[in-house]
């Protein structure tokens, strides 16, 4: 298991990408109080495709469609935003992710856990 950090996606997008290219991966994340998601399948692509996010079997208590958007998103960032949203999530956020429209959970929402097995 791998434990998922701003730290680690901001300078580890790269070896997630190598490490999830073989094998079943899975990801998954709780704040053990409101919500939480886990999806079945999780890869991350290539840097010369901005790092797109594939991703199935979710399940979790976040209302399914909010999660919907995140196969096939592309790594946001400050610099580079590829969200859905009317404005750039990975400033509000203060992380990069791969966000569909600023999105409730990412490694940098305070008391969450979250992990790639």
């Amino acid at each position: 298991m791998v434990l998922v950090t701003s730290e680690l996606i901001s300078g580890g997008l790269k070896a997630i990408h190598t490490m999830t290219q073989t094998g079943q991966w899975e990801c998954f994340a709780n704040n053990k109080t409101w919500t939480y998601f886990h999806y079945d399948h999780f890869s991350v692509g290539c840097a010369s495709e901005e790092y797109p996010l594939s991703v199935g079997g979710y399940k979790g208590t976040v209302f399914k469609g909010l999660y919907d958007g995140h196969d096939g998103a592309r790594f946001s960032t400050c610099d580079n935003d590829f969200d859905k949203a009317h404005f750039t999530c990975a400033i509000i956020s203060k992380c990069g992710w791969w966000y569909y429209v600023c999105d409730a959970i990412n490694p940098s929402t305070r008391g969450v856990t979250m992990a790639i097995q």
